[in-house]
């Protein structure tokens, strides 16, 4: 008869005990983004056309979107809320607050939402996501802002 406690599942095969503990993530931050790129990550994850840009911010209410992603000098999607001094970091920050979950579960997370996009059909290529330099982001926003009412 098989024991269940939170860490470990117990049970008796052939006259023996067998403990089978919890297994972590399958997969490794090196096979991750072998296989993705982290623009490609984000973009699927955020549903972003471009980077830098500014959203809503997924953690609190924002009417005025305050939520910066962008690219840092290594070429690395970060993130900042300027609506919350505190939030700030790179993508597995970014998604380890988005979903909850701890930087292990991250990658089995990753995976599970580019193998579904990978499932529809939708084959995503380095270029349908604009990464912007800061002078067109810059532009960008000028435009945007004289086009508002």
């Amino acid at each position: 008869m098989p024991l269940v406690s939170p860490h470990f599942l117990l049970t008796l095969l052939n006259d023996s005990l067998m403990i089978i503990g919890k297994t972590s993530s399958s997969i490794s931050k090196s096979e991750i983004f072998e296989k993705y790129s982290e623009i490609q990550v984000v973009s699927t994850v955020f549903n972003l056309t471009s980077i830098p840009c500014k959203i809503s911010s997924p953690f609190r209410v924002d009417n005025n979107p305050s939520f910066s992603i962008y690219l840092n000098d290594q070429k690395h999607v970060c993130f900042k809320d300027f609506g919350d001094k505190d939030c700030r970091g790179g993508l597995l920050d970014l998604l380890c607050k988005y979903w909850k979950c701890t930087f292990n579960q991250v990658f089995d997370k990753i995976l599970e939402v580019m193998q579904k996009q990978e499932g529809t059909g939708v084959e995503i290529k380095s270029k349908q996501i604009k990464v912007l330099t800061r002078k067109e982001s810059s532009e960008l926003t000028k435009i945007q802002v004289a086009v508002r009412p």
